[in-house]
């Protein structure tokens, strides 16, 4: 069985919109995100790709010592 070998890659600069929210994973609020920013997309212009993007920002420590109802912030993107 092949095993994923990660990878970092240096990227071209990409501007992102979204919205984001402060949740955790016992309060997962991950659909009321996206159910709040989908009906905004067709006014997004611009655009250069129909890719979805969500993101998440943990604080320094979160996965050290895990606690499901440590908080943490999701965005829900477009590029």
């Amino acid at each position: 069985m092949d095993t994923l070998q990660p990878r970092i890659e240096r990227i071209v600069e990409k501007k992102l919109i979204g919205i984001h929210m402060k949740m955790s994973i016992q309060h997962n609020l991950t659909p009321t995100l996206w159910r709040i920013f989908s009906p905004q997309i067709p006014q997004i212009e611009h655009r250069i790709s129909s890719d979805l993007i969500s993101l998440q920002e943990y604080g320094a420590g979160y996965f050290k010592d895990f606690n499901p109802a440590e908080f943490f912030v999701k965005w829900a993107r477009w590029k």
